[in-house]
């Protein structure tokens, strides 16, 4: 979806979700900048936010995130 239109947010939180399955941060990383280029109010944002703070084991920030 977002090959085709890169503004697409929606349902991007569950793509990072699967990314931090496959334990491709590299991947996760570029997908939150680019959300955060996009609308870095929206919800997807904050979770995506939440799961790479996860990812990295800082379990208090990923919370704060989560918690938005």
């Amino acid at each position: 979806a977002r090959a085709v239109d890169p503004y697409v947010v929606t349902y991007m939180d569950e793509y990072a979700m699967l990314l931090k399955t496959k334990s491709d941060n590299s991947k996760l990383n570029r997908l939150l900048h680019e959300l955060l280029n996009v609308d870095p109010a929206r919800a997807e944002v904050f979770v995506t936010l939440s799961v790479l703070w996860d990812r990295k084991d800082d379990k208090g920030r990923a919370l704060s995130y989560a918690e938005k």
